[in-house]
């Protein structure tokens, strides 16, 4: 792989779990398993173009995610935007449910109405 090509998430995950890399990370201070389960937070916050993290990111995300760092006022808005991210995700996912749910049940009713009417008595 290119130096120069970006990382999907994918890449990601698989660069951290490389004995090298997670020795490395451990060193300055970052819990690998943390920052793999983290990987979707990480690229959305990151990677909004969906284009993928350059190295420089790759590097920036590692070392903001050690234990020793305290958390920003910038840190705790980047959480906030993507919790309503996902809480948005989530409630747009629960209405489609829902509404399908409705739909289905609006058809059931109206072949049971119509049995009931004697539309379909033999």
């Amino acid at each position: 792989r290119r130096e120069d090509e970006p990382l999907s998430k994918l890449d990601f995950q698989e660069v951290l779990v490389q004995p090298e890399v997670a020795t490395l990370c451990q060193e300055v201070g970052v819990n690998v398993v943390v920052l793999v389960d983290m990987s979707d937070v990480i690229f959305e916050s990151v990677d909004k173009e969906g284009q993928g993290m350059n190295f420089e990111s790759l590097v920036e995300v590692v070392l903001n995610m050690r234990g020793t760092n305290p958390a920003t006022v910038k840190d705790v808005k980047e959480q906030l935007r993507v919790i309503k991210s996902l809480v948005n995700d989530s409630q747009a996912g629960t209405l489609s449910k829902i509404t399908r749910g409705f739909d289905h049940l609006s058809r059931e009713m109206q072949v049971i109405r119509g049995m009931v009417s004697g539309d379909d008595i033999m």
